[in-house]
């Protein structure tokens, strides 16, 4: 995706074109990660989580996805075999697929319109310097950890719980 935005900024590609095109096929892959969680993942699940502590740790996960599954899925899109992860266990967690969908399609929209940005933006704007680009997407990383860590901690107060430092 990168490397074909890069492409797009030096005239060999359309960006217009490349960033729908990562989207939808980020999309089709996502749903059929759901679909073999749907269909295939109930017997896994069912060995992988006998017993009681099983059943808990499954029942969690379940709770987990209906309080923020939004959240989850969104989030899972920028982390490398998380989105796979995640989707699965959508499908085998009985997410409701509309739901999923929903999210899954505000996802790989943000992220083909990010990677595809960066690519493009970046592959003309740090061409020389690549030092520089690697210090500004670090930057940016633990800019946006920082935040989200912050509104997680404001957030928990807001809720009235203690928050650890």
């Amino acid at each position: 995706m990168i490397t074909a935005s890069v492409l797009a900024a030096h005239g060999h590609l359309w960006i217009w074109l490349i960033v729908p095109l990562a989207a939808l096929g980020a999309f089709v892959g996502d749903n059929v990660s759901y679909a073999l969680g749907h269909f295939f993942g109930d017997p896994i699940a069912t060995r992988l989580f006998r017993g009681e502590s099983g059943r808990r740790r499954l029942d969690w996960a379940r709770a987990a996805h209906d309080r923020r599954g939004a959240t989850i899925i969104v989030v899972a899109r920028f982390v490398p075999g998380g989105r796979t992860a995640v989707t699965f266990a959508a499908g085998t967690l009985e997410f409701p697929w509309r739901r999923f969908a929903r999210y899954d399609a505000l996802a790989v929209l943000i992220w083909a319109t990010y990677s595809g940005m960066l690519g493009y933006i970046g592959g003309s704007t740090f061409e020389h310097s690549t030092w520089k680009a690697l210090l500004l997407a670090f930057g940016l990383a633990a800019a946006i950890g920082l935040l989200l860590e912050l509104f997680r901690r404001l957030k928990a107060r807001a809720d009235g719980r203690a928050t650890e430092l």
